[in-house]
């Protein structure tokens, strides 16, 4: 981001993801365009992305979710996992990016720049598959992540107890309990 490359910024809000990106993971703009019945026409090219260009019969990119209306032009977030309509949005003369970078001996060095593309993301559509909450997937895994950690703890010591297993999955719901079962309470 300190360099004089093209920078995208892309804003993304959910309140409960159902996928998420992690750093590094490369996602892409395809810009879909539907021809109109008997048309040859072609999309203007657009400041970012790659067109792809959809016949009147084609299924949409978005499936229940959205339409790419004939003549119309939808830019699209695209990876592997999703993929989502995004809205170009016109920075403000004010806002601008900055940029640190530190190194050993020199200290930090700041950077100012321009905000060159901002964008909204909309409604994802996962292109994999998206367990629910209690499916058997998801036991399953919990159940092997479980398993994986008491194998380590009992690789290093002798003597583990479930205390040493509950502080490694604190943070997921399907931590053993500590009680009696609540089915077998009279």
């Amino acid at each position: 981001m300190n360099d004089n490359s093209t920078a995208v910024l892309l804003e993304y809000c959910e309140e409960i993801p159902t996928v998420l990106s992690n750093f590094g993971m490369g996602s892409k703009i395809i810009n879909y365009y539907r021809r109109s019945k008997g048309s040859e026409g072609r999309p203007e090219k657009r400041d970012l992305g790659e067109a792809c260009i959809l016949q009147p019969e084609d299924r949409s990119p978005f499936a229940l979710f959205g339409q790419v209306r004939p003549g119309e032009v939808v830019p699209t977030l695209y990876n592997h996992m999703y993929r989502a309509p995004v809205f170009k949005h016109a920075p403000r003369p004010t806002d601008f990016l900055v940029g640190r970078t530190t190194t050993g001996a020199g200290g930090s060095a700041w950077y100012l720049r321009a905000i060159d593309h901002l964008y909204v993301v909309g409604q994802t559509l996962p292109s994999l598959e998206v367990p629910g909450p209690h499916s058997r997937k998801v036991t399953n895994i919990a159940k092997n992540r479980l398993k994986m950690v008491s194998y380590r703890l009992l690789r290093k010591s002798d003597h583990v107890t479930l205390h040493d297993i509950t502080r490694h999955v604190a943070d997921s719901n399907e931590r053993p309990r500590t009680g009696p079962c609540p089915r077998t309470r009279r």
